[in-house]
């Protein structure tokens, strides 16, 4: 069995923020998770799950990335930006 998958990095700036991934065999599912950065010792906090689509999951992390900025203090100084490629 050959397993591939389609991975999409985001980043802020320079900084690697997040991954998308989706797998290429059976029907459409992502998964997102927030990388790259210390997570809040938070139990709420949530920094990974699934969507539909790809847009879906953009948007999931960019909605986890503007609560890790607000408790890290910090502010976006520019949109997040998709399409890194994993290192």
């Amino acid at each position: 069995m050959v397993r591939s998958e389609r991975r999409i990095g985001v980043r802020s700036g320079e900084l690697v923020v997040g991954m998308l991934s989706r797998e290429t065999h059976g029907p459409e599912h992502w998964l997102w998770a927030l990388t790259g950065v210390h997570r809040p010792d938070d139990e709420h906090f949530v920094w990974h799950g699934e969507a539909e689509t790809e847009q879906q999951a953009f948007e999931a992390l960019e909605r986890c990335w503007s609560q890790w900025l607000a408790w890290a203090g910090l502010e976006q100084v520019g949109d997040l930006q998709r399409g890194v490629k994993p290192r």
